[in-house]
């Protein structure tokens, strides 16, 4: 029983991660598309099992350009 509870939690968890990488949805957003209660309790296990919140996570894959407007002219 309880290693299906840690698969499952690893697969929301991995789930999470490939979200805050590839889109800007709010981590709220994110905790309900992966079947949180509500964004604190997604960052407390985000954290736990990886060190590092939800947000710095998304940090570590943002181009320099993703802050900025694309400026050509």
């Amino acid at each position: 029983m309880c290693v299906e509870i840690a698969c499952k939690s690893h697969a929301r968890l991995s789930h999470c991660q490939q979200l805050l990488e590839s889109t800007t949805q709010s981590v709220e957003q994110i905790a309900d598309a992966c079947g949180f209660n509500n964004a604190v309790t997604l960052r407390h296990h985000f954290k736990k099992s990886f060190g590092i919140s939800p947000s710095a996570w998304r940090k570590l894959f943002e181009t320099p350009l993703s802050n900025n407007k694309l400026r050509l002219k």
